[in-house]
């Protein structure tokens, strides 16, 4: 893993995501098919879910990744759409 001095950015799947974001996709990727939960993080659903769409809309759009969110439980997962 890739980070950057100044910042904290971290470089994951070929992209540079801020701190948080990169915390997000990394633990997802661990987590694999259990994927992982807001209050893994200790945030709002509703935060949380900010969070998703700022990592698939900014940093994820220009690559086969992402962090698709289930419901009722609010599990999300990274997923490879080709």
């Amino acid at each position: 893993m890739i980070e950057c001095p100044c910042c904290g950015a971290r470089e994951v799947l070929g992209v540079w995501l801020p701190k948080v974001k990169a915390r997000i996709v990394q633990a997802a990727l661990r987590a694999g098919d259990h994927g992982v939960e807001p209050a893994d993080f200790d945030m709002t659903p509703h935060n949380f879910k900010a969070h998703n769409y700022q990592i698939n809309n900014l940093y994820l759009s220009e690559t086969d990744w992402r962090l698709r969110g289930r419901s009722p439980r609010g599990v999300y997962r990274l997923v490879e759409e080709k």
